[in-house]
């Protein structure tokens, strides 16, 4: 099933004007997070991830236009006799395009990462859903890759623990103690972080119980992460360095520093090439926004030639 072609013609038969070649472009991007925002009430609930969706689907969508779907939802779509549908309901539509982008994370993430489905399911909605503002494809590539590499490949929701279960020594040093380790896809930490978080779920009347439930419950482990990138990086909204294709910006907005920096910008090609985005195996400093800061300094420590090589 081709999720990126079943959901232009999906858009298209509501009126929308894609060109249907399944390539997830700028105008495929816009024209979703338009249908979202239109429909948002559409996409509270989840798919159920234990069911295969393409079922469900094809179960919603055969009760809504009364029509057996024997072939799949794709299939019956792209049939002559059934393109010149007017008024597929809007419910249905919603649901397919929410099932394709759920299901999306296998081309985005589990080819890519060999990561857990459970884990990866949610981020690529939830993403096109709550960073409709700045979304492109290169956003999306680097804030995939930074989650990766914060999250062993999307393998955990926490900070390690030392090999023998005890506390890591710079657990510590966090601000708030050794509770305020990191939690969520972008491994939040600091009491402060914490605090800010709470508050935004407030603002928004989003239930939370605490910063457990950001290695429990898969909604706020990714909404955690889409939140500090907006707003919560003492950098600002990352997606302006992401824009500019800046990863070693993006490296200190998420990390505060240059962790992992090469392996990042590695993780960044793997996810771009799956895109069909350009990669580039050098970075200058002189081309990073870093140049102009306070940091310059602290990157040459690491990279005494001014660029970083993968």
């Amino acid at each position: 099933m081709n999720y990126i072609k079943t959901i232009q013609i999906s858009l298209n038969l509501l009126g929308y004007h894609l060109h249907e070649d399944g390539i997830l472009g700028k105008y495929t991007i816009k024209s979703i997070q338009s249908f979202i925002k239109e429909n948002r009430h559409l996409f509270k609930d989840k798919p159920d991830y234990d069911k295969p969706i393409t079922l469900e689907l094809n179960r919603v969508i055969s009760l809504s236009v009364n029509s057996q779907l024997d072939s799949g939802y794709l299939s019956f779509i792209e049939g002559a006799e059934n393109r010149s549908i007017k008024g597929l309901p809007v419910k249905a539509v919603s649901y397919a395009i929410k099932a394709c982008l759920y299901d999306l994370d296998e081309y985005l993430f589990s080819k890519t990462f060999k990561a857990p489905r459970r884990v990866t399911a949610p981020i690529l909605a939830a993403v096109m859903i709550d960073m409709a503002e700045t979304l492109d494809l290169l956003v999306l590539s680097h804030f995939i890759s930074q989650c990766a590499h914060e999250s062993d490949r999307f393998r955990a929701l926490e900070e390690y623990k030392n090999k023998d279960g005890s506390i890591p020594k710079h657990w510590h040093n966090y601000r708030g103690g050794y509770d305020t380790h990191g939690r969520g896809l972008i491994e939040l930490t600091h009491a402060t972080n914490y605090e800010k978080y709470q508050q935004y779920c407030e603002r928004n009347s989003i239930p939370y119980a605490g910063r457990d439930e950001l290695v429990t419950d898969l909604n706020h482990a990714v909404r955690s992460s889409i939140w500090f990138w907006m707003q919560g990086s003492a950098w600002g909204d990352v997606s302006k360095y992401a824009l500019k294709d800046d990863p070693i910006a993006v490296t200190m907005a998420i990390n505060g520093g240059f962790n992992g920096l090469i392996d990042r910008i590695r993780l960044l090609n793997k996810v771009k090439a799956s895109l069909g985005l350009e990669i580039h195996t050098r970075y200058y400093l002189k081309n990073s926004h870093i140049e102009a800061t306070r940091q310059k300094s602290n990157f040459m420590k690491f990279f005494p030639k001014g660029y970083v090589n993968v």
